[in-house]
This record gives C-alpha cells, structure tokens and sequence, in this order.
C-alpha cells in the first residue's frame, strides 16, 4: 500500500516536472538567447539572491508545516493537524511582509536605477511565493500531491505565455520578472482554494491544545533549526558560488555556471521527485511506526539513482551537442561546466532520501553541524579556486562540498537510522551508467551537433537498459513495485511497459505470473 502511494503521488510530480522541465527549458533558450550572456548573468543573479531571501525569510516554518501537519493525520488527529497548519500560515505571512518592506527598502537604497525596477518586481513575488508554501506543505502533508500538480500546472503555463508576450513586446528583463510576479499571485490563489475544497475537515469542537506546550516546543526548535539549515543549504547545494562569481569574475561568468547549474538541477528533479513523494510517506509513517522508515529509505535510495544515474552521465556526455544546439556558440564555455555539474551531482541524488529520514526523525542538530563544517569546506575551495578558474572552478568547489556533505549524510542514517542500502545493485547501476556515457561521449565529438544527439541518446540508453539485465541490478521484487506503476499509464501502453520490464528483469515465471 506504501509503496502504491508513492508511486501514485510520484506519476503526478511527473507530470508536474514534465511540463515544469519543457516550460523552463524553453524559457532559458528563448531568454538566454534574447539577452545574451551578460543580461543572463544580472537576471540569473537577482532571481537567486532574492530566492534566497525567501528560503531565509520562510524561518523553516513551510517544513514544519508539512513535517507536523503528516505526522497528526498519520495519528488520524485532524483538528490538531488543521491547527498547525493555521498556526504557521499566520507565522509565514507576518514574516514575509516585513521581509518584502526590508528588502524592497534595501534595493531601493543600493541597486543603481537601471536595475531597480526588475529587482523590485524581483522582490514583490516573494510575498505570495512565501504565503502559497504553507498551503503547498499543507497538501503535501495530506499526501494530495494532484491538487498541488494541478495549480503548479496552472502557474507554470501562465509563466510561460506570460514572458513569451513580455519578450515579444520588447520589455525586456521587467516583462520577464513582471511575469514571474503575476504567476506567482496566480499560484498563491489556486493553491489556496485546492487547500480549502481538499484538505481533511475536523468535526466541530473547541480549537485543540498544543500538548501542553511540547508540540509548540518541538515546533519552535524546528523552525530555528531548519531556518540554520536553510542558510547552510544555500551556501552547499545552491548557487552562492555566483557572489564569489560576482565579485572576481566578469559578470558573464554567473551566465555560465548559474546555466549549467540549472540544466543539471533540472536533471536531478526527476528524481528527486520521487524522494519529494516519498518523503510524505515517510512523515505520515513516522506517526504511525517509526521503525518501518529506514525500509522505505534505502528503497526509494535504489529508484533514484535507477534514473539519477543515466539522467546525469547522459547529460554530462552530451553536454557539447545539448550546448551548441540550445544555446548557440555564445555559451560554449558552459560545456565543461555542465559536465562537471552533472557528475557531482550524483552524491547528492543518493543522499536526498536519507537527508528527508534525518528531518522526519528530527535530526536536523547533525545537519546543521555538518552543513557548518561543508559550508566552511565551501567556502574555502570557492575562495581559492573561483578567482582563477571562474564558471568552471564555481563548478568544481561546489561538487567537492556537496560530495563531502552527501557522503557525511549518507554515513550518519546507516549507522543512526538502520537504512540498509544494497550497495551492490547500486554499483550495478553505476557501472551500467558509465559504460552508457562511455558510448555516447566519443558519439558527440565525432559527429555534428544534431546528428551526435540523434546517435547518442539512442544508443546510450539501449546500452543502459541491456547493462541493467546482463548485470542483474534489479530484482523479483522491483517487478511488483514497479508493475503499479503500469496500472496509471494508458490503457494503450500497459502492455508495452510490461514486456519492457520483462526485459529488464529476469524472474522466474510463476513470480511474473503472479505479478500481472
């Protein structure tokens, strides 16, 4: 039943990370393109700092909404889970008013006049991104991931239309960050009303307790600590190489890295998706049994880096036909980058899962202290290897540190929380992975642009697919996860889906049989 309901919620991320992947993928074509590296460079810059601005200013309290709020309705305590969701809505929008005022008070002071009013439309959409996160948590919680993928649907296509006119219309980097204002208001909406027609509701009756106080207690230490975390997480798996950037490089250095940092990030969406889904399951299950999480853990460890694993090396064999196809020649030091991108990034992608067990079992004190120790590591390889080796040395210290930190992570749940990784099909995996970039990567420097990627992507994933057969990387048991996932796919492609994972998996018949 567990393993259903990640799956179910995974097929609406999917859909969700399907149109989010084509509509920014556009969008970064069409915007690189029509601003070229430099005006990307100051884009990119202002999106992030005042992104991080909101992860900062949200105290942690959109991650305790979701991390308490399951927890009660795995309890079946629905009038106490719709208080906590109260509760820390009233927190997020006190906090983000007066966050918007000081920052829009600082851009005012200290950004020059050619940059203020796109900094400042910037700033304005952190006001319904913040409020509408309570609400995204709050379903997430409820394990309703259709209602959140239906109104992130909404906002991304609205996002979409919305700078393509901005663009047409000659306005520039205010249509475009005008645009991200107004389709987030639109988000903010939607999700509120998804919220009111789907949340559980509680009988009448007087407005629960808190406890005695211990939940509000425990709630209190986990803003504070997830707020430090947020801090460290920006500074270890986000993009604060670009201030560095800022700082010793040309501008057009950010162009680079925050380019080549966003293709392999969307990359690793598509399995962190699946982590995001079962993360829920794992909260709703820490209320019930805790001792089942570590099971579903090391599980859902396996699934990511089944697609983690060719997602990546595949892009980062193909970085110099996907570059010059989408970008043109303006972006080609972005080649390297991406590559390097894309191959740090699979620590990280192992660790996604444990790193959720640690926070639904209130861990967070070894995060924060880890992510101290990996900040400091951070910051020392940026400050030593970013003035000589810009875009690409912003690559390099940031894998290293975010390799460090997933290494640390991955080690603490297997001896503190029993998750129980099976190392050799993951070793399977990475084998069959590499032997894919193997092929496709002499594919690409032999062969055009457009032709290198119709070879290469073919033939590394038949490469894939037959590795993971000959080796044996997966097992009976993954032929019944995976078959559920069949039961949501068109009638049309059931039977295709099916003979794929025969073929993939090597079962005895009476097993298969009786999987069907």
């Amino acid at each position: 039943m567990r393993t259903k309901t990640i799956f179910r919620n995974s097929a609406w991320y999917y859909l969700d990370f399907a149109c989010s992947f084509v509509s920014s993928l556009l969008l970064s074509v069409i915007v690189a393109r029509k601003l070229g590296p430099s005006n990307l460079g100051y884009f990119n810059l202002v999106i992030w700092l005042t992104y991080a601005a909101g992860q900062f200013g949200s105290f942690g309290i959109s991650a305790a909404t979701r991390k308490y709020t399951a927890e009660y309705l795995g309890r079946g305590e629905i009038r106490r889970a719709r208080k906590i969701v109260n509760d820390t809505l009233r927190a997020q929008s006190a906090v983000a008013f007066v966050l918007v005022a000081l920052v829009a008070v600082a851009v005012w002071r200290f950004v020059g006049p050619g940059h203020r009013l796109y900094t400042m439309l910037a700033v304005g959409s952190l006001l319904p991104f913040m409020v509408m996160g309570v609400y995204s948590q709050a379903l997430a919680a409820a394990e309703d991931f259709r209602s959140n993928v239906q109104v992130s649907l909404v906002a991304t296509i609205s996002n979409l239309l919305l700078v393509l006119w901005a663009l047409h219309a000659g306005l520039g980097l205010v249509g475009v960050t005008g645009s991200l204002m107004v389709s987030r208001v639109i988000d903010m909406v939607f999700r509120w009303i998804q919220y009111q027609r789907r949340f559980p509701k509680a009988e009448p009756g007087p407005e629960p307790e808190y406890e005695g106080g211990r939940l509000r207690e425990r709630m209190t230490r986990f803003y504070w600590q997830s707020s430090l975390l947020m801090i460290l997480n920006m500074v270890v798996w986000d993009r604060s190489e670009m201030l560095f950037l800022k700082y010793f490089c040309p501008i057009i250095q950010v162009a680079y890295y925050s380019l080549a940092f966003n293709i392999s990030a969307q990359f690793l969406n598509f399995p962190q998706i699946f982590s995001e889904a079962a993360s829920a399951t794992l909260m709703v299950e820490y209320g019930r049994d805790p001792k089942v999480t570590g099971f579903l853990t090391a599980t859902t460890v396996r699934y990511i880096c089944l697609f983690a694993f060719p997602l990546l090396f595949g892009m980062a064999a193909t970085s110099p036909a996907v570059i010059q196809i989408l970008y043109g020649s303006k972006y080609l030091p972005t080649i390297p980058v991406l590559t390097l991108s894309c191959v740090f990034a699979l620590p990280r992608a192992m660790m996604l899962p444990v790193r959720q067990q640690l926070m639904t079992h209130e861990r967070q004190a070894f995060l924060v202290v880890w992510g101290l120790i990996t900040a400091v590591i951070n910051g020392a390889v940026d400050w030593a290897l970013i003035p000589r080796g810009g875009a690409l040395g912003a690559a390099l210290g940031n894998g290293l540190a975010q390799g460090i930190a997933s290494v640390g992570i991955v080690v603490y749940g297997i001896r503190k929380l029993d998750v129980r990784l099976d190392w050799g099909s993951l070793l399977k995996m990475l084998l069959s992975a590499s032997l894919m970039a193997a092929v496709a990567y002499p594919i690409c420097q032999v062969l055009r642009p457009i032709p290198a990627a119709l070879v290469a992507v073919p033939a590394g994933a038949a490469v894939y697919l037959a590795m993971l057969r000959w080796s044996g990387a997966l097992a009976t048991e993954d032929l019944r996860r995976l078959a559920t996932v069949g039961d949501k796919l068109p009638f049309r492609l059931r039977g295709f889906y099916r003979m794929l994972l025969e073929k993939l998996i090597a079962v005895p018949e009476a097993v298969a049989s009786q999987s069907a």
